[in-house]
């Protein structure tokens, strides 16, 4: 078993990795955003195409940029000696948590009252509240799509030689896929059929 010190040191090391390929991702995706803007011409269905491409490169390059914004802010508590503490309690981030998120702020129990306080604030209704299963299995199904387009995208630009994209692609679509699972077992608990998955 390593010690703490070990592991924060192999944390730090991914941290980095994780920042260097946030980096390269961002400089990718905003250098294919100057191509794509520059003038052309093109019909209804290219200006179609191009509008939802732009969207998807705006969509990867926010959520890019927020990710290296915790990666940053991950190895400055590891500067400030309070790296693996979840910031909302001050607990321990539970150790299989920090190696799949290394750059995680909160332990699991408080990284889901964010993501229902975020719910509730963006307008959307929880799971505490009466919405119905149909409405999150289509939930479950929609981050399930999406993580299928990463996957895609992922394996596309590793073809490509592109590793740093086409890993960022892999962990969103992993994400995606925590996401979806949890909305599913959501769905089955609150119908009754939580022993099936």
């Amino acid at each position: 078993m390593s010690s703490p010190a070990t592991n924060i040191k192999h944390l730090n090391e991914r941290l980095h990795d994780k920042r260097r390929d946030l980096l390269s991702v961002i400089t990718c995706l905003e250098g294919e955003g100057r191509v794509s803007r520059e003038a052309e011409v093109r019909d209804s269905t290219d200006d179609a195409t191009f509008s939802q491409s732009t969207s998807e490169s705006f969509e990867e390059d926010t959520l890019a940029s927020r990710t290296l914004i915790e990666v940053q802010d991950a190895l400055r508590r590891i500067e400030d000696g309070a790296y693996g503490k979840c910031v909302a309690c001050g607990r321990q981030i539970e150790a299989a948590r920090l190696e799949a998120i290394p750059w995680t702020p909160y332990c699991l129990e408080d990284q889901e009252k964010q993501e229902m306080k975020g719910s509730k604030q963006n307008g959307e209704s929880t799971f505490h509240t009466q919405e119905p299963v149909h409405e999150i299995h289509r939930k479950a199904a929609e981050q399930h799509e999406l993580a299928a387009r990463d996957h895609r995208t992922a394996a596309e630009r590793n073809e490509k030689g592109d590793n740093p994209t086409g890993n960022w692609h892999l962990e969103r679509a992993l994400e995606y896929a925590e996401h979806a699972y949890k909305l599913a077992r959501d769905a089955h608990s609150k119908s009754g059929q939580i022993e099936s998955l």
